[in-house]
């Protein structure tokens, strides 16, 4: 965990960078930078005020500009839980440290959320590690356990879809669940993507 010490050091330094690099694409970077250092700290005041600012002022055609839109929105799904925000801030510190263990017993406890959105994240970047781990049994059974239509259940079909289209060869599944998301969240910003990759399977 930081302590106080290194994030003094850590934050100066940025600020410093700030001051000397006016680059705009440079300051939305190092703002993301400072934010993540705010978020690992558990200031969630902080995360949100830079945020709200931050979208004030930079260009919607910024590389960094949905970074600071899924920060908002990762605040927002929270509802201002600082509880489990802290969980989550735990969890995405682990995972940067390379503590993948640690990681996973966390957003287990997450899991307990009585909030779907939180329980259904936790799942989903649990989901997410075993796949990277390329322990795809534990990930399917992981997503098994994701319930709703909010955007972690989105992303959570995408990924079990990929898993069945890239990894396990199995086209005809991998098509089954593109279809079942084109029929069911036509609103998706991923629709147009996996509409296309559809196609290229189809044929």
């Amino acid at each position: 965990i930081l302590n106080n010490n290194i994030d003094k050091i850590l934050i100066d330094k940025i600020q410093t960078y700030k001051r000397k690099y006016k680059n705009d694409e440079y300051q939305a970077l190092l703002d993301l930078k400072l934010n993540l250092i705010y978020f690992y700290n558990k200031d969630f005041e902080a995360v949100s005020k830079n945020l709200k600012n931050k979208l004030k002022e930079i260009s919607k055609e910024s590389p960094y500009y949905n970074d600071y839109l899924d920060g908002m929105m990762l605040l927002m799904l929270f509802n201002n839980n600082y509880d489990e925000l802290s969980i989550l801030s735990d969890a995405f510190l682990s995972m940067a440290q390379g503590n993948i263990d640690i990681a996973l017993k966390i957003l287990a406890d997450l899991k307990e959320s009585k909030n779907q959105v939180a329980s259904n994240l936790s799942s989903y970047y649990r989901s997410y590690i075993y796949t990277y781990n390329t322990n795809y049994e534990l990930a399917i059974e992981e997503m098994k356990l994701i319930d709703g239509d909010d955007i972690f259940s989105q992303l959570s079909k995408l990924l079990l879809a990929e898993i069945n289209d890239y990894i396990t060869d199995d086209v005809n599944q991998a098509i089954d669940i593109y279809l079942y998301f084109l029929e069911n969240y036509e609103s998706s910003i991923y629709y147009e993507d996996i509409r296309l990759r559809l196609r290229e399977l189809i044929g």
